[in-house]
């Protein structure tokens, strides 16, 4: 019994150092091929929204938008001195207004939820400033189909602190639904923040 626990035992270790090394390797592949280095930040945004529906008819509902919060995690990776690509992963909550048109003043206060995967570039000028855009991937679900391909544009600052810690800022406009066989398409457009790090 002993040795069989042993030899488990030994077994894991060689097992782990074996991970180690092999993770070790990774690590130093994905250093050679990303020399410029790594950020990762946490965003939050807010603005205005507008929905458009391509069915709009007469008797149909019309939209106001009340506005959207966004939460946002995102990992820049540095390519060249000046050039990153940036994926992450976005939950938006939209809320409207939607009034029918036989009735206008009796509205209903609606939610609008959208997962969206933005994979955009971005280009570092004037030491502290960006501009990024690029294709979003989106998701949602209830009656408003956006699934699909989306496109954002986000111009801002980014300032590095001593220590690592990044600060983030700047106006952007998103649109969801932009397929041209998409019923309705989503606009959102504000002011986002973040703090990240990069390694």
């Amino acid at each position: 019994m002993r040795h069989t626990i042993a030899a488990f035992l030994l077994l894991l270790l060689l097992t782990g150092t074996y991970n180690a090394k092999a993770q070790n390797r990774l690590t130093e592949s994905v250093d050679k091929l990303l020399p410029y280095g790594k950020s990762v930040t946490f965003k939050i945004s807010y603005g205005g929204n507008d929905l458009y529906s391509s069915e709009d008819i007469e008797g149909g509902p019309s939209y106001t938008g009340r506005g959207f919060y966004s939460i946002e995690a995102e990992m820049a990776f540095r390519i060249t001195d000046n050039l990153d690509i940036v994926p992450g992963i976005s939950f938006i909550g939209n809320s409207f207004d939607v009034s029918p048109a036989y009735r206008p003043t009796l509205s209903d206060r609606q939610s609008l939820n959208v997962f969206s995967i933005p994979v955009y570039v971005r280009y570092h000028f004037f030491k502290y400033l960006f501009v990024s855009g690029g294709p979003t991937f989106n998701a949602n679900g209830g009656d408003r189909d956006l699934n699909g391909i989306g496109a954002g544009l986000h111009l801002g600052g980014e300032f590095k602190l001593s220590n690592g810690l990044l600060v983030t800022f700047g106006p952007f406009i998103r649109y969801q639904g932009i397929l041209p066989w998409k019923s309705y398409k989503l606009a959102n457009r504000g002011v986002t923040f973040g703090v990240g790090y990069r390694f």
